[in-house]
């Protein structure tokens, strides 16, 4: 029954939506008539997954089977509230990670992390050399990390970060938070240092907003 849809439900609905348009490269509108609503299962399922895990990026989440296979296919609704639809949200994720330093999604994403952060410390108020110390419980920056709302770009430009991250924050948090996804960040910090854009854009920011 429609009158079970809140707003947050109808919003998911019209987020596949759009992003299933951008795919197959055709026009959208948002649905508004919800009336006889013939999918209320499925969407409840995924809705479910939205409000379980809210760090879930829903654009990445409805894009991800477009992205790693690299498909034209039609995914129905049906297809993301199961198992496979989670799981090619995580390889999405791990493909994106992956990305060189440089590359302009990344790039694109550390100016994001950046003013993230100015605002952050503006609402706590607190100084952005600060922020890699503010705590809520746990690191406020291991919250950002996996909220997607901050990279590990970000987080490399700050000099104590390494070592915090690395001295500071349990393996066994890390691996609760992270699973995987940052296991070779030794790695990413060389990548890093030896970036032709991203090391001086990320530093320059830094800079800019302290």
């Amino acid at each position: 029954m429609s009158e079970q849809l809140d707003e947050f439900s109808k919003r998911i609905y019209n987020d596949y939506l759009r992003i299933s348009a951008k795919y197959h490269d055709r026009p959208y509108r948002n649905r508004k008539n919800f009336d006889g609503f013939e999918y209320n299962r499925d969407l409840m399922k995924i809705v479910e997954v939205f409000r379980k895990y809210p760090h879930i990026n829903v654009d990445k989440f409805f894009s991800a089977p477009y992205e790693i296979w690299e498909t034209n296919d039609y995914f129905k609704l049906d297809f993301y509230s199961k198992r496979k639809a989670l799981n090619s949200y995580v390889q999405y994720k791990k493909k994106l990670i992956a990305l060189p330093p440089d590359d302009e999604y990344v790039l694109k994403q550390i100016l994001y992390g950046f003013y993230f952060i100015k605002e952050f410390c503006r609402g706590k108020g607190i100084s952005v050399n600060e922020y890699i110390e503010h705590k809520e419980g746990i690191y406020s920056f291991l919250t950002h990390l996996k909220e997607d709302k901050v990279t590990i770009y970000n987080l490399f430009s700050f000099d104590n970060f390494k070592t915090k991250f690395k001295k500071e924050v349990d393996s066994e948090l890390k691996n609760f938070l992270f699973s995987d996804l940052y296991i070779d960040y030794d790695i990413m910090y060389r990548r890093y240092i030896n970036s032709s854009k991203c090391r001086e854009i990320s530093k320059k920011c830094l800079q800019k907003i302290k």
